[in-house]
């Protein structure tokens, strides 16, 4: 074999190992994109769950305060009521002890 056959062949060798290297670096980079798509699906499913969630919690957040409200709005009126028959109640007890 002579020096030139040798230097071709040689070249060859090296230009199939590029080839084969270039051709493993585009297998890692289209599986490194998979893998990051793969990561973008899961973590948009996770805000996705994470905003059901927390709607889910605003809302039922929200019925308990309405109802609250409504309790204390309820309690408040029944206050006055209070007030009104001791009011009352006194105003009988004065006319009643007038009249004796």
């Amino acid at each position: 074999m002579t020096m030139a056959e040798a230097a071709k062949k040689d070249a060859n060798s090296a230009s199939r190992t590029v080839k084969l290297l270039t051709g493993l670096g585009v297998t890692a980079v289209a599986a490194l994109f998979y893998q990051s798509n793969q990561l973008y699906e899961q973590t948009k499913a996770l805000v996705q769950t994470g905003i059901y969630y927390t709607t889910a919690a605003r809302s039922d957040t929200a019925e308990k305060l309405s109802k609250a409200e409504h309790a204390i709005a309820r309690v408040d009126k029944l206050e006055q009521e209070i007030r009104e028959l001791k009011m009352q109640l006194r105003t009988g007890l004065k006319d009643n002890a007038a009249k004796k």
